[in-house]
């Protein structure tokens, strides 16, 4: 038998595709704007290793983030849609092993985000040119990128086994990256905050998070005492992890598709049920949804989707409320530093609850389509905008709490600033203030056209973690993209007075108002007008073509 056919079928074709090479050109097409952008705005008289070093850490920066999510988008879901199709189990009729599918899948899902990455690494490269980065600290920089990029991958993989359904596997990725990501970080903040006998353990958890490779890769942090050890430690770790999490995937992944059979598989099942659904009481209150809007029914059937995103946003939220509390009970350099951190983690609880918002606003009519339970409801009297409505309803419900605590959240900051001001902002406080408040309000404002947009880009796809990364695409792609730009000018500039900066938070502000109310209006207009033509396949640009001689003909409406 051929050793590992399905990863060397995978990886010919994908080799062979169009869309590989233009990912790699695009890359470094999009690594070389940075550059230009950069080099356009550098003003006064800048070395050379100076502007090398600029160049190389915003470039690096921006590709260690597309590596850290990539297998939120990209291998989150492709075992679990194995197990929805009823698929998993035709796999092992062959000879093919638990290894030979985690392989193949990680080959066929993995090998854009691979050929993306190695496409900028030649643009990094030129930093070499310019003096400012040493050969050794580029190849380490690259030996981080592609370890998260890997590990990120395999963390996807080894969720998707365990899961069924595309937003237990998505929620589950991003809850594992994240916790990778920050926890460890968060964890040596507060060792350092908490006094010197915890410094040892700090630095211990440090070691775990992907984010440490990159401060480990400098060449003043590799050649310090100890430097060059902790480095490869890290990267050792990081390589442990991403085989353990292929070698549980492979290991679990060949018991997956008919588990749940016999009568403990039975007995799990009744109780699963009953956590997800409710007891009979509950369900008996639930029927006057079933009365006003059987869509609303339908949508809020399942408790899990609305337990799961409040658990892992009121858990941030305690994290985040430790380091309010150790901003107050600190002093000094420690005080500074947590309150950065909550800045920070605020920062990212509106990027993870938008992620949730795209997630959940997308799952119910890609999981209905699939299923072809959406054909079956356009054909009874409910009407799309009673569907379109009990939606938006399911969604108000499922978000609202978590809204309402993002926006206390920015007020209370404010509060923070306006008042004790911990960390003597002076004149800065207004400015964050102003920020806190643009972010608030863009909360709402991103809120409502995710969803629309999530609705309809779950009717165009088939794949549910493209309709997310499409509808956070057309929202959240040109506010990030600006944010980059006003970083990036911000760094080649110098003397930028205060009045300036409001001006260009205000335009930023502006900006992602427009892109928020032009996607609302467009999803609004295209569900309203081709709803039933993607549920029926008609609109969909992915799916099959039409021929050509039917299309003269018409099918008789219901």
């Amino acid at each position: 038998m051929t050793f590992l056919p399905i990863v060397q079928r995978e990886l010919r074709a994908g080799a062979r595709r169009p869309g590989a090479h233009w990912l790699c050109f695009s890359s470094a097409a999009a690594a070389c704007g940075i550059w230009l952008l950069l080099l356009s705005t550098r003003k006064g008289a800048v070395s050379p290793s100076q502007m090398a070093v600029t160049l190389f850490w915003s470039v690096t920066i921006v590709v260690f983030a597309f590596c850290q999510f990539a297998g939120l988008f990209l291998t989150a879901d492709c075992i679990s849609v194995e197990k929805r199709n009823g698929t998993l189990g035709l796999l092992f009729l062959t000879d093919l092993k638990g290894h030979d599918v985690v392989l193949g899948k990680l080959a066929s899902t993995s090998l854009h985000a691979v050929y993306g990455v190695l496409g900028v690494l030649p643009m990094l490269a030129l930093s070499l040119l310019l003096g400012g980065v040493a050969v050794g600290q580029f190849w380490r920089t690259a030996g981080v990128l592609l370890a998260t990029l890997m590990l990120s991958l395999a963390i996807g993989l080894a969720v998707s086994v365990f899961c069924r359904e595309a937003l237990e596997a998505l929620i589950g990725t991003l809850v594992v990256i994240l916790g990778l990501l920050v926890g460890p970080v968060l964890l040596n903040v507060l060792a350092h905050a908490l006094g010197p006998g915890s410094t040892a353990a700090g630095e211990l958890a440090r070691t775990l998070s992907p984010v440490s490779g990159l401060v480990l890769a400098r060449d003043a942090n590799f050649n310090s005492s100890g430097g060059a050890a902790r480095f490869w430690f890290f990267l050792a770790v990081q390589f442990a992890l991403c085989i353990a999490a292929l070698a549980v995937a492979s290991v679990r992944v060949a018991r997956t598709w008919f588990e749940g059979q016999g009568t403990a598989g039975e007995a799990a099942g009744v109780w699963t049920r009953r956590l997800r659904f409710g007891d009979a009481t509950f369900r008996e209150r639930r029927r006057a949804t079933l009365e006003s809007n059987p869509f609303l029914w339908l949508a809020l059937r399942d408790r899990l989707p609305r337990a799961a995103i409040e658990t892992v946003m009121l858990l941030l939220f305690a994290i985040w409320l430790s380091f309010v509390i150790s901003t107050f009970a600190t002093r000094g350099n420690a005080r500074e530093v947590c309150f950065g951190v909550v800045m920070f983690m605020a920062f990212g609880m509106h990027v993870v609850w938008k992620i949730l918002v795209a997630i959940e606003a997308s799952r119910r009519f890609s999981e209905d389509r699939q299923s072809g339970a959406l054909e079956l409801l356009l054909v009874t009297p409910l009407g799309v905008g009673r569907m379109l409505k009990g939606q938006w309803l399911a969604l108000r419900k499922t978000f609202l709490r978590t809204a309402v605590l993002l926006t206390m959240m920015n007020l209370g900051i404010i509060g923070i600033i306006l008042g004790p001001d911990p960390v003597r902002m002076g004149k800065e406080a207004g400015l964050f203030t102003f920020i806190l408040s643009v972010g608030a309000v863009l909360l709402w404002t991103d809120y409502a056209a995710l969803t629309q947009s999530a609705m309809w880009a779950a009717l165009r796809t088939r794949h549910p973690a493209r309709a997310v990364l499409n509808s956070i695409g057309r929202i959240m792609f040109v506010p990030w993209a600006g944010l980059l730009l006003l970083y990036f000018i911000a760094m080649g500039s110098r003397g930028i007075s205060e009045d300036a900066i409001y001006a260009i938070v205000f335009v930023w502000w502006i900006g992602a108002m427009i892109v928020d109310g032009v996607a609302l209006a467009v999803a609004r207009s295209q569900l309203g007008a081709n709803f039933r033509k993607a549920v029926s396949g008609d609109a969909v640009a992915s799916g099959p073509a039409r021929d050509p001689a039917l299309a003269h003909k018409s099918l008789p409406r219901p």
